[in-house]
């Protein structure tokens, strides 16, 4: 290989403070689209490779937050590459953002998400992935989403069976070792 059609490795410095605060901004603007209490608040942190919400990190938070603010990150960092020329393959895929998370149970409150959650949030996160231009957003699920999801919302049913599809990869495309059984 000639030495101009080598890659070159580029080590990552540091990011200018106003690259993060556009970043940090845009993903605030995405949790308050979600309906996230507080959103205004949401940054990343550098030193710490997380998410702050509520001055505590990402990982201080009980799991359907961190699930949520690891997702809301995951779309800013895809639609900021898109937005800005930088590469980025045009797509994310987010695995089991919402299932974990739970609204507060207005009757007993035993959740470790906070009291303040609105309950509306998992309509409004499907509602806002529409509004992404240039960034296709997969959300692999294990619960179904709510009813009334926006139009050009494509719901594909894993069915782990003949009828239907099966899973995300097909059938016929898995070494035989790998394909169910045909009893």
């Amino acid at each position: 290989m000639a030495d101009s059609a080598k890659e070159v490795a580029i080590a990552a410095g540091s990011i200018s403070y106003t690259l993060l605060d556009a970043f940090s901004q845009e993903m605030a603007d995405l949790l308050e689209a979600w309906g996230f209490p507080d959103s205004s608040s949401v940054r990343y942190d550098c030193a710490d490779q997380d998410v702050i919400a509520g001055g505590q990190a990402r990982a201080a938070h009980g799991k359907g937050v961190r699930a949520i603010l690891h997702a809301a990150f995951t779309v800013t960092l895809g639609q900021y590459c898109v937005n800005n020329g930088l590469p980025h393959p045009g797509f994310v895929i987010i695995d089991s953002p919402l299932v974990t998370y739970r609204p507060p149970d207005e009757l007993e409150p035993t959740s470790d998400e906070p009291d303040s959650m609105p309950s509306d949030l998992v309509s409004r996160f499907y509602e806002s992935l529409q509004n992404y231009v240039g960034l296709q957003v997969i959300v692999m699920e294990n619960t179904d989403p709510p009813d009334g999801i926006p139009d050009g919302v494509i719901d594909v049913v894993f069915t782990k069976s003949a009828i239907g599809r099966y899973g995300y990869f097909p059938v016929s495309s898995r070494p035989k070792a790998l394909a169910p059984s045909q009893s």
